[in-house]
């Protein structure tokens, strides 16, 4: 299960790669968005009152910013905030699987190569 997580995270990665320059961020949109991401989570927000594209949308926004930062501190950070929304994603996508019943079709489509 964490190399889905895993998986989820180089993908974001790849995502953020291929964008281009008009779409960074700046290091003060940086720093005031993760502070306001970091505090949701760390203030027991409910996190599924947050959309999925919000929560791929904050972990792609973050990505940048640690491509972008200035400081390995705030790489850190950045990376921390990821890490918490990354979790929340894969929560979701367990669930789905759980609730349809999938995880018998996955583990046999993985294991037959399909990835």
């Amino acid at each position: 299960m964490h190399k889905l997580a895993l998986m989820a995270l180089i993908s974001i990665a790849v995502l953020v790669a291929a964008q281009d320059d008009a779409t960074k961020t700046t290091p003060e949109r940086c720093k005031a968005g993760g502070s306001d991401w970091y505090n949701y989570a760390r203030d027991n927000q409910p996190m599924d009152k947050l959309s999925i594209d919000e929560v791929g949308r904050r972990i792609d926004t973050m990505a940048q910013c640690v491509s972008s930062a200035e400081s390995g501190k705030d790489q850190s950070a950045y990376m921390g905030i990821i890490a918490t929304y990354a979790l929340e994603y894969r929560r979701r996508e367990s669930h789905f699987i759980d609730r349809h019943d999938l995880w018998h079709t996955f583990l046999a489509e993985d294991a037959a190569g399909k990835r």
